[in-house]
């Protein structure tokens, strides 16, 4: 009887994370912040349950343990917002190591200044860094009022198994030395698994 309660408790577990998996957030709303962890359920004679390391069940035994810090967003981008639309691939989707993706992101302007395809940057926020191709890119177009954008990037998994999240944002460019300022900010969370 027990491993039918220890089954129940895994797939509980396992909506529970499905449930509080991380959305991006936009301008009005503060910034999420995931630290994940993972440790394989396991005894002395390997895989808890001995089921293949690749099932649904024994992937739920080695879910995120996940912290979730509130983190506040610049708001001094005056006129500046966004709305998340949409995003590939889906948080928590596993990848093997070192596998090539593209995280894509669509967003609509909800501001009051158009988005100029220079002016604003698609720039790197913080957490695991999986771009291959550099840190901050121009739009590829200039987004109206009430337009809508998808934002790429090339990334590629960590070598680790583990949980990862990398936070991106749309900047207005600093210039003259100022600071640029983050306002529209999404985030990928993937997981690494052989």
């Amino acid at each position: 009887m027990k491993p039918v309660r220890f089954i129940l408790a895994l797939l509980a577990a396992g909506l529970l994370v499905t449930a509080l998996a991380p959305m991006p957030l936009s301008n009005s709303m503060a910034q999420q912040s995931v630290t994940t962890s993972s440790a394989h359920v396991q005894n002395a004679g390997g895989n808890a349950l001995d089921l293949s390391q690749r099932s649904p069940l024994a992937m739920m035994a080695a879910a995120p343990v996940i912290k979730i810090t509130m983190q506040s967003v610049p708001s001094s981008s005056a006129g500046y917002s966004c709305a998340y639309i949409s995003q590939t691939p889906a948080d928590w989707t596993v990848m093997t190591r070192r596998q090539d993706f593209d995280a894509r992101w669509t967003v609509r302007n909800t501001g009051s200044k158009v988005w100029g395809r220079t002016a604003i940057d698609l720039a790197y926020y913080s957490g695991a860094k999986m771009s291959t191709r550099g840190t901050v890119f121009d739009l590829p177009k200039n987004v109206g009022l009430g337009g809508k954008v998808v934002l790429a990037v090339d990334m590629n998994a960590p070598k680790n198994n583990g949980w990862y999240t990398a936070n991106w944002g749309l900047t207005t460019a600093g210039s003259g030395g100022s600071k640029k300022q983050f306002f529209c900010l999404v985030s990928i969370s993937i997981g690494v698994y052989n």
